[in-house]
């Protein structure tokens, strides 16, 4: 859903490595994805070799990541965590039960923390109602007005997977969710790559609680292992830490909650012109100041959102810059996160030079 992304096939929007590197060739990228692919193939099998496949599949991914954050989107994420603990389990009836209990909580905090990122006044007033703007007038008005909902329908569903009577319930209250949300997107005809996560959300939580659980010996005494205490670590704990600006708001539930960093690049209307047209059709010329939104940058050719942090969304806007822009180039806006009771940002601008002319200087 998101080819770009993944190979850099005449792409235009910067990549963000985790460090700085050598452009990555296209044969090397092509290589990891297809490692990828093959590594979650062949764990699919019951072989030994098998959780062997999935380790090399993750190491592949990890590169590609570390290659381009903007890979790192919520459902890459969550399926690394889901890999890592089915990879790493054992073939004992008490290891595939403990696994599958990690994955159930692993599951339980990502609605737990996506309704929690969404309990804002910026998602209550602005996100929900761009969502359900895609509706015909007489059905998104009443709709409008009822952006508290989504977070309390995602906590209830978080609180009725995690109890062993009501599990049932939060698949049902799962499934509706999902089929809603992708009901709603295709109204809109965006975002097609969050269709089929949601897709793939509905069918996850059907796996893991529609069914019975697995036997375990009663003299077990089995326990998460430290991979499986790690990864519910990840799940659980670290997205508190979002909220102090520590951790990833993608790592963290964050998408679609209204609670993540905004960010255009203000250029001078006389370098709009010059710009690739992919770039000029995400650029505001309406009214001065022009500005590139970033964002609906990476949706047109990536297929994906924007990563919201300010490190990937620095380094995007001072290669955007450089390479598209003459001197002296343009200007980043960061927004940060709103304040949840009232939605103010707090706005810090940086400024990213553009390229010099062949044969000028500074």
């Amino acid at each position: 859903m998101s080819p770009r992304l993944w190979i850099a096939v005449n792409r235009l929007y910067p990549r963000a490595p985790i460090v700085p590197l050598a452009e990555v060739p296209l044969a090397a990228e092509v290589a990891l994805l297809l490692s990828v692919v093959a590594g979650l193939a062949l764990g699919l099998t019951e072989r030994l070799r098998s959780r062997a496949a999935i380790g090399v599949a993750l190491i592949a991914l990890a590169l590609l990541v570390a290659a381009d954050q903007s890979r790192l989107q919520p459902w890459v994420y969550e399926y690394a965590l889901l890999l890592v603990v089915l990879g790493s389990a054992g073939s004992s009836a008490d290891d595939k039960h403990t696994a599958l209990r990690v994955c159930r909580s692993l599951l339980v905090a990502l609605y737990f923390w996506s309704a929690v990122q969404k309990m804002n006044v910026s998602f209550v007033t602005r996100t929900w109602p761009d969502v359900v703007g895609g509706l015909p007038v007489q059905h998104a008005l009443w709709l409008r007005s009822i952006g508290w909902a989504p977070p309390l329908v995602e906590l209830g569903i978080a609180l009725t997977l995690a109890s062993r009577r009501l599990h049932r319930v939060g698949v049902a209250g799962a499934v509706l969710l999902h089929v809603t949300n992708v009901a709603l997107l295709m109204v809109s005809g965006e975002n097609s790559v969050v269709w089929a996560w949601n897709a793939a959300m509905a069918a996850i939580v059907m796996a893991l609680f529609a069914g019975e659980d697995l036997p375990m010996s009663k003299a077990s005494g089995k326990r998460p292992r430290l991979r499986e205490w790690a990864v519910l670590t990840l799940a659980w704990v670290m997205p508190a830490l979002s909220f102090l600006g520590f951790w990833a708001s993608y790592l963290s539930a964050a998408l679609y909650s209204g609670n993540t960093l905004q960010a255009v690049v203000v250029v001078p209307q006389a370098s709009v012109t010059a710009l690739p047209k992919v770039i000029q059709r995400n650029t505001w010329q309406q009214t001065a100041p022009a500005f590139i939104d970033l964002n609906r940058w990476s949706y047109d050719e990536l297929n994906v959102p924007a990563f919201p942090e300010e490190r990937v969304l620095r380094l995007v806007a001072l290669r955007a810059c450089r390479a598209y822009l003459p001197a002296p180039g343009g200007t980043l806006l960061l927004l940060g996160r709103p304040d949840w009771l009232n939605g103010r940002r707090e706005r810090t601008t940086y400024e990213c030079a553009g390229r010099v002319p062949s044969g000028g200087g500074r």
